[in-house]
């Protein structure tokens, strides 16, 4: 008769992983309002939902905002809880700055010196801060934080290469025929219905 033993550790079954707290589903609820406000602000003014786009993105940053006890969201949570505070200042300049920039450059108007001045100042500003935050960091944040960068580099370069290619190489087609008198009043009127909203 073989003598054997059973090894109970070795059959337990894994430890079920804890619930999500409250605070944690704030953050990913805001970060839901977020991305679905800003994402249906994009939709454009043909849309009647686009008017729901910036309440819902704004309610995200207030739900965000108002987590008060950041010790009791879970780890991985608490670290992007915490990289969003310790960074916000820097980004919010950036974001602000780059949207003045945008704003009075002369891509279809006359440039705004004034908004172009501010949205510079802002963005030098955002630089300032972010180095600022980057000399406080370990060498391997900073490692880590360059192989990102890096990445994102090498990403934006390839996409950049891509269209540049893309439009440089491609065959060029021949021209449609104009377009038939009931054709146009049928986009015109597509077109009416959707920039009123009906």
């Amino acid at each position: 008769m073989n003598n054997w033993t059973f090894d109970e550790k070795q059959h337990e079954s894994p430890p079920l992983p804890s619930p999500m707290g409250p605070q944690s589903l704030r953050i990913w609820a805001s970060l839901i309002l977020l991305s679905v406000g800003f994402c249906m602000h994009r939709m454009g003014p043909s849309f009647n939902r686009r008017i729901f786009g910036f309440p819902l993105a704004l309610l995200g940053i207030v739900i965000f905002a108002s987590i008060s006890r950041p010790s009791q969201l879970g780890v991985e949570e608490r670290q992007f809880f915490e990289t969003v505070v310790s960074n916000y200042l820097w980004a919010l300049l950036a974001i602000t700055g780059t949207s003045f920039v945008l704003t009075g450059s002369s891509n279809y108007r006359e440039p705004n010196y004034l908004i172009l001045l501010i949205g510079w100042l802002q963005v030098l500003a955002s630089v300032f801060l972010a180095f600022t935050e980057l000399m406080e960091s370990s060498i391997i944040e900073i490692s880590h934080s360059s192989f990102t960068v890096f990445g994102l580099i090498i990403g934006t370069s390839a996409f950049v290469s891509g269209s540049v290619f893309a439009e440089r190489f491609a065959a060029m087609e021949e021209e449609s025929k104009p377009l038939s008198i009931e054709e146009r009043e049928l986009i015109s009127a597509i077109l009416s219905d959707r920039l009123e909203g009906n």
